[in-house]
């Protein structure tokens, strides 16, 4: 990094040069430089380096303004600046209001669209990094950003359609990240965002331009996150149309995905203000959405799909308002769905994406269920969901096939969120119901670890909601206490720590281990972390507080219950080791040792545990006890502070030499003086 100073000076000698060729070359060595040591320390010298000295980058691209031969170094340089500001976050805020200027300066004196869109990308990052930093966003005068954006597109003759798209989007980002300083100007906004697209869109005599479509579009979707549009007016009718016709033609020949990209970005994140015209409809926009999921291209099918979900949500929540005043309507299009979900979800020849998101329908459509099916037809839905889930997930057939199983199982608590959406709406379930639901919550719980990875704390939330569903019927505390002790009893019959590390250094071949992942009952305490924090998740859908709050005391008892049961069912007798039955190496440093040291009065020298698997679940019962109570609800363990003393000194009685209990026996202690016993 200590060459960067030294690139700089260069840089700026061969503006006096005027060597273009060198200027390009340093800064290409200044991007390799910083994308090798870029780094918290790193960061903080750069910044100094590159925009508060004298001869900064700033200055830099300013001087060369006029000086059109540095076109492609000026790029370069502001493409790599978009990346720093990137990595150094929040760092940057004290020299945001210059870097504006700077971009500001060469988008309107620059003559080349390159360098003016080059512009863009790093305006948008800093409306992003200072959205709440009121200080810094005065000084940065956004107001007058907007007006000279308002301004340009005035003079839209001189400007290219990309920069105009770019002027469009960013006028969306002010609106998202400082709506307070353009309220009086969301209007105008909008306005310009449908004329765009009205004027492109319908164009009769020219080919429409798509980025401008695009643009507006994205522009659109910024804007939306912060103002709504009104439905008394025409505009949401008119959005809703430009957004069906962005979605119009996925055909093979449309090179570029920016319009319906854009489109379905806008009913992913806006679905629910267009729920009215959504219901009217239903099967026109569902047909559009559905095209672009069976599309060859992977991201657009991806984002059809989480359009589809925003879709499936907005539609059911207008079915279940209007179940009462249009009954028939909405049993059809209940009907309709519910019979293409499960068409989905039985046909073999779909793929896992598409049964996904169909599991997720029979979710969502899971709340109007109670208003427009019987309780027997409810029953049978759950039913279709659970055999469903039980022919992917816990069936011989489904495991034999590794790969195919392994991708099914990230996909798992997508089913659970699904069962837990029909559970919370019927009042009570069958025996082989609850066995099957009790069975795909230990397997999602066995497969945390690898699901944790991908998808954070999705698999915590689903189960917790599934919990939360069948808490109102009778089977809930049975239900939930099956779980755990048996999802406990899995969690702590893996290799202890100590083990892995064992192993780790005794590896005899040398090959290097960190490529090979180990699992060790610690991996699971955020899971359980994460059951007994659930009242800090909003993202978990519940009415009442209090509901979590019953849970989260469910679990912990449970927890509890199981360790005091696992603890009294362990055999942790230990036996004085037999010479015979050591090897012939082993006996001979034994007998050596001895008789170096002479009798040793250390009581647990010749001893070995009778039984030495449950020795090893001891030990992760120990290690995974103390890792998660000494943070979690030290207000639930009070009641239990007496009943699991009594029971580690009864154990420790009659297991003196075993450490775990002691240490057990500590955590007991050091949480006693919050209840001031």
């Amino acid at each position: 990094m200590n060459d960067l100073e030294k690139h700089i000076q260069n840089l700026f000698d061969s503006l006096s040069n005027s060597n273009v060729d060198a200027a390009k070359s340093i800064v290409l060595d200044i991007v390799y430089l910083c994308g090798e040591n870029l780094n918290p320390q790193t960061i903080t010298f750069c910044l100094s380096l590159f925009f508060k000295r004298e001869k900064n980058l700033l200055t830099f691209l300013r001087k060369t303004i006029t000086r059109d031969e540095f076109r492609g170094c000026k790029v370069d340089l502001l493409q790599f600046l978009e990346k720093f500001i990137t990595s150094a976050e929040k760092k940057i805020l004290p020299y945001s209001p210059d870097i504006k200027d700077t971009c500001i300066l060469l988008f309107s004196s620059d003559k080349y669209s390159d360098v003016r869109c080059a512009t863009f990308s790093i305006i948008s990052k800093i409306l992003e990094l200072t959205k709440g930093e009121y200080e810094i966003t005065a000084k940065m005068n956004i107001p007058k950003l907007a007006d000279d954006y308002f301004l340009s597109l005035a003079n839209q003759s001189k400007l290219s359609s990309s920069i105009k798209a770019n002027i469009l989007s960013i006028l969306g980002r002010i609106c998202w990240y400082h709506p307070e300083v353009i309220s009086s100007k969301s209007n105008k906004c909008l306005e310009l965002f449908l004329t765009t697209l009205k004027n492109e869109i319908n164009a009769k005599f020219r080919k429409s331009d798509l980025s401008l479509i695009a643009g507006a579009l994205d522009g659109l979707n910024s804007y939306l996150n912060n103002f709504s549009v009104s439905e008394t007016s025409d505009h949401l009718r008119a959005v809703f149309n430009f957004i069906k016709l962005s979605l119009l033609s996925s055909s093979e020949d449309l090179s570029r995905y920016a319009v319906p990209k854009s489109a379905l970005n806008i009913l992913i994140k806006h679905c629910r203000q267009f729920d009215e015209l959504i219901y009217s409809d239903y099967k026109e926009i569902f047909d559009r959405i559905s095209q672009w999921s069976e599309h060859k291209n992977y991201d657009m099918k991806k984002l059809a799909y989480l359009a589809l979900d925003s879709y499936y949500k907005s539609l059911a929540e207008m079915i279940r308002v209007k179940s009462n005043t249009e009954t028939d309507k909405c049993r059809l299009i209940f009907k309709y769905f519910i019979q293409k979900f499960y068409k989905n979800l039985t046909d073999g020849n779909k793929d896992l994406k598409e049964m996904v998101i169909s599991i997720k329908g029979y979710g969502a459509f899971a709340g109007p269920c109670r208003e427009l099916m019987d309780t027997k037809d409810m029953k049978l839905m759950l039913n279709i969901i659970i055999d469903i889930c039980d022919r992917n997930f816990l069936s011989a057939d489904s495991a034999q096939h590794n790969e195919i199983y392994d991708e099914k199982i990230f996909q798992l608590s997508s089913f659970i969120e699904s069962l837990s959406c029909v559970c919370s709406q019927i009042d009570s379930f069958s025996e082989g119901s609850l066995n099957t639901m009790e069975k795909l919550v230990i397997l999602a719980i066995d497969c945390y670890p690898k699901l944790v990875k991908r998808y954070n704390n999705q698999i915590s939330l689903a189960i917790a909601a599934l919990f939360l569903a069948i808490q109102r019927t009778n089977f809930s505390d049975e239900f939930i206490s099956r779980i755990i002790y048996h999802s406990l009893i899995r969690i702590f019959s893996y290799k202890t720590l100590y083990s892995v590390n064992q192993e780790d250094t005794s590896d005899e071949t040398n090959e290097p281990m960190s490529s090979i992942i180990v699992t060790t009952s610690l991996d699971y305490v955020m899971l359980w972390s994460n059951f007994l924090g659930l009242q800090e998740f909003s993202d978990l859908k519940s009415d009442n507080l209090d509901d979590k709050k019953k849970i989260v005391e469910i679990i912990f008892n449970e927890y509890i219950e199981s360790i005091i049961k696992i603890m009294n069912k362990l055999d942790l007798a230990a036996v004085k080791n037999d010479g015979s039955e050591v090897n012939g190496g082993e006996q001979e440093n034994v007998d050596k040792n001895q008789s170096d040291l002479g009798v040793s009065s250390d009581p647990i020298i010749g001893l070995k545990p009778q039984k030495p698997r449950d020795f090893e679940i001891f030990i992760n019962l120990v290690d995974f006890t103390r890792e998660l109570l000494m943070n979690k609800n030290f207000d639930l363990f009070e009641k239990w502070l007496f009943k699991l003393s009594k029971e580690i000194i009864l154990l420790s009685t009659s297991h003196c030499l075993i450490s775990g209990f002691y240490k057990l026996a500590t955590l007991i202690m050091k949480m006693a003086p919050i209840f001031r016993v």
